[in-house]
């Protein structure tokens, strides 16, 4: 890792410990621009990466790790983090780096980059003991499949709906307003017609 090493992190770490406490902050220390740094290199080289390994994969935790022949796979439960990808396929895959087994730790950051005609991509982990590692593949294109929230969401947006109808319809009966007068409520609202507004919801 060339921006996001192990040292920045519990650097970083340990600060927004002490912000979260309410203790004094040392803002004689040399600016953190690890961030600023990093996104302005992968700005000048996003247009020649694969899509999928420009998202951020904060928070998944690697579930298993495939290597199989030319291709490295990497599975995740992102169910609580940043990111939508499941599974990421690698081509012409080999892992450089590999510092413990990978399997069961959290992603904390990545960092991607070009190496000798490949690509190559770095990543922080993370374990329930706070022990770092940094794990590395090297790779020519990559594929992702990410989670489909479509049915969760129609569900969510539904129930939503629901939820507001049934307490629009009971603020309105509150207000003394019939079914039948709704809709020449609404167009009062409408036309800021307030003597109509005040006829219809008067005791």
């Amino acid at each position: 890792m060339k921006y996001f090493t192990k040292e920045w992190y519990r650097a970083a770490l340990a600060e927004e410990q002490q912000r979260a406490a309410g203790g004094k902050l040392k803002f004689n220390k040399k600016p953190d621009n690890a961030m600023r740094d990093y996104q302005r290199a992968l700005s000048k080289i996003q247009s020649k990466l694969p899509a999928c390994v420009c998202k951020t994969f904060h928070g998944s935790v690697i579930t298993d790790v495939a290597a199989r022949q030319d291709q490295v796979v990497l599975y995740f439960d992102n169910s609580e983090s940043f990111s939508d990808v499941e599974k990421l396929v690698l081509y012409d895959a080999d892992i450089t780096c590999s510092e413990g087994d990978p399997v069961g730790k959290t992603w904390l950051h990545e960092e991607v980059s070009l190496a000798d005609g490949a690509f190559c991509l770095a990543a922080l982990l993370g374990d329930d003991q706070g022990e770092l590692y940094e794990f590395t593949v090297r790779f020519t294109h990559a594929e992702c499949v990410v989670t489909d929230y479509t049915d969760s969401t129609e569900a969510g947006m539904a129930e939503t709906l629901e939820s507001s109808i049934r307490i629009g319809e009971e603020a309105l009966h509150v207000m003394g307003i019939l079914p039948d007068e709704i809709n020449v409520f609404l167009e009062a609202l409408r036309k800021n017609d307030y003597d109509l507004i005040r006829e219809i919801t008067k005791d």
